[in-house]
């Protein structure tokens, strides 16, 4: 099968790219085993299993999903350990005002030069764009520990930053960039929303460009890509958009190196948490737990994240009922500086959020790609 375009994932970066590309009228063919990729919705619960929020600036993913719950951040409790929980409206919070002002200003620094970053990364490579802006490249380049000591706010990180960075990436902060770390942080300047995903409705506006199935093989002939499906059905293209887990682009690549992976494992579950957690609709842990969150659903029944496969639930619930546990082995690409450039050779770009965790930057790299494409 002849297609100009074949694009492997559908992901919010696959997606993007098909979705900037149908509306320009050129011809693609998507191969996915499922829409949404991190994004994995239950419409019969109306929860998410994997990806949980999204950020007021996500303008790009918001065009795929529609924006739900409000998330309070007065109902938010972080947990230090069994005797230390500090809620948002407390003591602990006032003595840390000063910080706070202070990350804060250093946030709004940080969110300006981010929203040029992104409008540029439609249209440049990531690289470019980052050495475009010496005060990201900077933070691109920095540990964590690093910026945190630099400006004085290692209690505050302790107290409140850490956890919050720890349940959106169930990786310590010590592990994280500076530039990850302000990304993710961002979160922390409301509002957040949960959301949901019309899978059936994405599926009809791709239409016959959507096919289901897994690749196997990615192959260079003459100029021209051929991609093996798994049932053995081969698609050849003019250009090709890889917009796969870092893991599954590197083998199919043959990538020598990529960022390393945290896990998570989703537990949605009905019944009553212990009673230091009940009052609050989310907990968010220190990295000491194997748990990185706990979150009251619309329904009374509750989401926890955890970094291992095998946990103890009594630990966390007075009694529970396992509604259903989700795996995902490896989550999001947070560790390690290597650096996966989107243009792999001439007509060949890699998509996703594997230099720049989160839903709007995987969006921004589809849109990229989309855009070299029909530029070219």
């Amino acid at each position: 099968m002849d297609a100009k375009t074949v694009i492997v994932g559908g992901g919010m970066a696959g997606m993007s790219c098909a979705l900037a590309l149908k509306e320009r009228g050129r011809d693609f063919v998507m191969i996915t085993e499922n829409l949404g990729g991190r994004v994995r919705y239950s419409p019969e619960y109306r929860v998410n299993y994997g990806a949980y929020f999204v950020m007021r600036n996500y303008h790009n993913a918001k065009k795929i999903l529609k924006k739900e719950a409000w998330i309070n951040p007065l109902g938010i409790q972080f947990v230090e350990n069994e005797s230390l929980r500090m809620p948002v409206l407390g003591w602990k919070t006032i003595t840390r005002i000063p910080g706070l002002l202070r990350f804060v200003k250093l946030l709004l620094v940080f969110s300006s030069h981010y929203e040029k970053f992104k409008r540029n990364c439609t249209l440049k490579s990531q690289m470019e764009s980052l050495k475009e802006d010496a005060y990201l490249y900077d933070l691109y380049f920095t540990s964590s520990s690093d910026f945190i000591k630099k400006h004085g706010m290692e209690k505050l990180a302790a107290d409140y930053i850490s956890k919050f960075t720890y349940a959106c990436t169930l990786t310590p902060i010590d592990n994280l960039s500076a530039f990850d770390v302000m990304t993710v942080a961002l979160g922390l300047m409301p509002p957040m929303h949960t959301f949901s995903f019309d899978e059936k409705g994405m599926a009809g506006l791709l239409k016959d460009e959507l096919v289901t199935g897994t690749v196997s093989a990615v192959k260079k002939t003459g100029g021209r890509y051929t991609v093996t499906a798994a049932d053995g059905v081969r698609y050849v293209a003019d250009t090709l958009v890889m917009a796969t887990p870092a893991v599954v682009t590197q083998k199919l690549l043959k990538i020598p190196g990529i960022r390393k992976t945290s896990s998570a494992y989703v537990y949605h579950l009905k019944g009553a948490p212990r009673e230091r957690y009940a009052p609050y609709s989310l907990n968010l842990y220190s990295p000491a737990y194997e748990i990185s969150a706990l979150a009251r659903q619309h329904d009374g029944t509750y989401l926890l994240f955890s970094c291992i496969r095998d946990l103890d639930l009594n630990k966390y619930f007075a009694h529970y009922e396992t509604i259903r546990k989700v795996e995902w082995e490896k989550a999001l690409y947070v560790i390690g500086r290597e650096f996966l450039e989107q243009r792999y050779d001439e007509n060949c770009y890699i998509a996703g959020d594997h230099n720049s965790l989160g839903l709007e930057p995987a969006c921004i790299s589809g849109i990229y790609a989309a855009n070299q494409i029909i530029n070219n």
